[in-house]
């Protein structure tokens, strides 16, 4: 035997959230959210922006919210690419060529 349990949580948010085409203006519960690396906001080829909730928005997002994200290809450069298994770089700085290990 099981139970079944239905929690509506709706009731305990203020309102809908507003203003996902508009993420990143002040009147928007929304914003642009772009995850960076160490040197820039390129992550394999791609630098993706995302529009998410901010933190400080006391709302909720309905059932039929859709995530949206934007995407850009950028130039690839050495630190984009892994060494294959039994490599790794080379130098103090470990940005040289791939080694066999």
């Amino acid at each position: 035997q099981g139970v079944v349990v239905w929690v509506d949580f709706e009731p305990t948010q203020a309102r809908l959230c507003r203003g996902a085409e508009t993420a990143g203006q002040g009147d928007s519960d929304y914003e642009r959210w772009t995850p960076l690396t160490q040197r820039d906001d390129c992550i394999l080829g791609h630098k993706t922006t995302y529009v998410r909730r901010k933190q400080t928005a006391a709302c909720y997002n309905s059932e039929q919210y859709e995530h949206t994200l934007t995407t850009e290809n950028c130039p690839c450069d050495d630190e984009d690419y892994e060494c294959a298994y039994g490599y790794e770089r080379s130098g103090d700085d470990e940005e040289g060529p791939c080694e066999l290990i």
